[in-house]
């Protein structure tokens, strides 16, 4: 485990370091990877509920998975980097880069919850059709949801528990998004519409 001060952490990774086993509303934009030779800068802006802070070991679908042998009896431990001395469960350094584990929301019927997905190629709101044109299969999910996933900590732009939302939205971001949303909030100063989750 490597040793770091959290003030070197993203604003809003430090805001989700005091949250334990929440649901919380997260938003991101990442750039996608394209395939040999296009040019076009691709991303994908995700806004969804994750929970954060939580023992992956604990949940009770690991549990029963390792009883019925779908995973490992014993936990292998981190494919690659390494937990944060201090903020195991929240944040993993690799190679200078630090990534947030979020693990995602199911629905009351056991179902994967759905995300809010906007796709933009250089910019301009684009549908996953043309932007499957310009990226690599491996983008796309192509099967049963992840129990845990890592993101880039610089990625996340929003976050929303108990109430409250950090991070800023781009007025398009926001204009987009909330043609999803059920519902929309205005928040404090100093910050654009939020679509809240």
């Amino acid at each position: 485990m490597s040793l770091v001060n959290t003030k070197n952490l993203p604003h809003l990774v430090q805001k989700l370091l005091t949250v334990k086993g929440q649901f919380v509303g997260v938003l991101w934009t990442r750039p996608m990877k394209t395939r040999k030779g296009t040019v076009a800068v691709v991303t994908k802006t995700v806004r969804t509920v994750v929970s954060v802070g939580i023992d992956y070991d604990n949940r009770g679908e690991v549990i029963e998975a390792r009883a019925n042998g779908e995973l490992p009896a014993k936990n292998a431990g981190l494919p690659w980097g390494k937990w944060i001395e201090g903020l195991e469960k929240y944040v993993i350094e690799h190679n200078g880069n630090y990534y947030v584990r979020m693990f995602p929301v199911k629905n009351a019927d056991n179902t994967p919850r759905s995300c809010k997905v906007v796709y933009r190629i250089d910019g301009v709101i684009a549908t996953k059709e043309q932007v499957q044109l310009l990226c690599l299969a491996s983008e796309f999910s192509s099967g049963e949801a992840p129990k845990c996933f890592t993101l880039t900590a610089t990625y996340l732009q929003q976050i929303k528990f108990a109430g409250k939302v950090s991070g800023k939205l781009s007025r398009l971001d926001a204009k987009v998004l909330a043609m999803h949303a059920t519902r929309v909030a205005v928040n404090v100063p100093n910050e654009a519409i939020a679509v809240l989750v």
